[in-house]
């Protein structure tokens, strides 16, 4: 469905939106695509009220400066609990202090309204791009290549899901489950392999090709960081062709009519020479 204003097509996109990994993994739940269009359906009214009166969701996001992604990424994540009629928002970003240092930051504590669950709910979005053998977690990076996939996942995994079970007696709320909710896209070279097994079904994909390399792709909008999320709809204005000479990557997508039909990552002469 697209609606009027971007802002909620990003929203659509955070509770909809097939997640990267999902699963059972280290006695967290990662939720899944059917927990998502679940979760989507069950907020779809509130989304269209909130589609014809936005401000409360753009007086949210001016809070957050737009190139930091992640940020922006929890502030939708926490004004959906706030909508949901699924779940309900105790509290969020709860620093662990220890006696001399922070221990972690808990993204959310949420209740399951059905079920009276008390929830500990780590929230995160990455775009990454494969090369080489891309069924290893360490080859898939971000644009800036110190992020990495495998650095991430154990990061979720050994940490940030952890700390519940760890620190019982510094929980606010008796937490019974802890949840992570993990979406972005996965860019693969232009000649695409198979997904990893490590990826969800349906998982978001791109692709990513460096900027002097031939490319058919003609109808092309660059877009800014915050325009990373949901899809392109209704766009209308002038387009372009591929780039071919770029000094830094370049999240584009490419547009059809009026819609996004596929979304890339053009990468400077050498970006992969960067690697540390």
């Amino acid at each position: 469905m697209n609606f009027n204003h971007r802002c909620l097509q990003d929203l659509a996109w955070v509770i909809q939106s097939p997640p990267i990994i999902s699963g059972h993994i280290s006695g967290s739940y990662w939720l899944s695509k059917a927990d998502c269009q679940a979760e989507y359906d069950a907020c779809l009214g509130a989304l269209l009220q909130l589609d014809q009166h936005p401000e409360p969701l753009l007086n949210a996001l001016s809070h957050f400066k737009p190139y930091v992604i992640g940020k922006r990424f929890e502030c939708f994540v926490r004004f959906w609990l706030e909508i949901s009629p699924t779940f309900e928002l105790l509290d969020c970003n709860v620093v662990l202090q220890g006696k001399k240092q922070t221990l972690g930051e808990v993204d959310f504590f949420i209740r399951e309204i059905a079920s009276n669950k008390i929830i500990h709910l780590e929230v995160s979005v990455k775009f990454y791009l494969g090369i080489d053998d891309l069924s290893q977690m360490h080859h898939w990076h971000g644009t800036n290549l110190q992020d990495r996939l495998d650095i991430k996942f154990n990061r979720l995994v050994n940490h940030q899901t952890q700390l519940a079970k760890k620190y019982p007696e510094l929980m606010p709320y008796p937490v019974d489950e802890s949840w992570c909710l993990f979406k972005g896209r996965m860019f693969y070279p232009q000649s695409q392999p198979q997904a990893p097994t490590f990826f969800a079904d349906d998982c978001l994909q791109g692709e990513w090709l460096i900027a002097e390399d031939k490319s058919d792709q003609k109808h092309l909008l660059a877009l800014d960081k915050q325009q990373w999320l949901s899809k392109i709809s209704q766009y209308q204005g002038a387009l372009q062709s591929a780039p071919t000479e770029i000094e830094h990557s370049c999240c584009m997508a490419e547009i059809e009519g009026a819609e996004e039909v596929g979304r890339y990552f053009f990468l400077p002469k050498g970006f992969w020479g960067r690697k540390p």
